[in-house]
Order: structure tokens, then C-alpha cells, then sequence
């Protein structure tokens, strides 16, 4: 029986939301064949925002799939008191 290792990498880096407000990100990545498979936690002031994952070409591009998702999805890195 044949087993792959699967060598893991964390990355922690900053993005923004809309408001330009600070978002922490902690990634984990996992190399799969040519491309990589990703899981982050975003944090904004110490409380999980949201949980991704996603496959990308190359550890480079998680940071800009990760913002563009930020965008995209409206998370800010403050929750509305008032849910909206």
C-alpha cells in the first residue's frame, strides 16, 4: 500500500473589509500535486468571523482569494450589534 504525506504550512496574515478595518487570518495549506488545498479562520477584534477553504494554483494567490471573498460576501471585521 502506497501513502502520500501531505506536508502542512500555517500562514497568518492581515486583509481588510470594506471599512478598512483589520481582519486576521490564520491559514493552514496543504500541498496537493500541482496546486495547494487551503482552510483559514478570519478574526476581527478576537472573535471568528468565518471559516474558508478552497484549492489554489500556488500558496501565493490564498491572500487575494481570501479578500475577494471578503468583498464579495460583506464580511466586516466588526458584527453589527444590530445584525445588519
Amino acid at each position: 500500500m502506497h501513502h502520500t504525506v501531505v506536508a502542512a504550512m500555517e500562514m497568518n496574515f492581515i486583509l481588510v473589509d470594506e471599512l478598512d478595518e483589520r481582519i486576521d487570518v490564520f491559514c493552514e495549506v496543504f500541498e496537493r500535486g500541482e496546486s495547494v488545498y487551503w482552510r483559514a479562520w478570519l478574526y476581527g477584534f478576537a472573535t471568528l468571523l468565518e471559516t474558508f477553504e478552497g484549492h489554489a494554483p500556488s500558496e501565493a494567490a490564498i491572500a487575494g482569494l481570501i479578500q475577494a471573498e471578503i468583498l464579495v460576501r460583506g464580511i466586516r471585521a466588526q458584527v453589527d450589534p444590530q445584525g445588519q
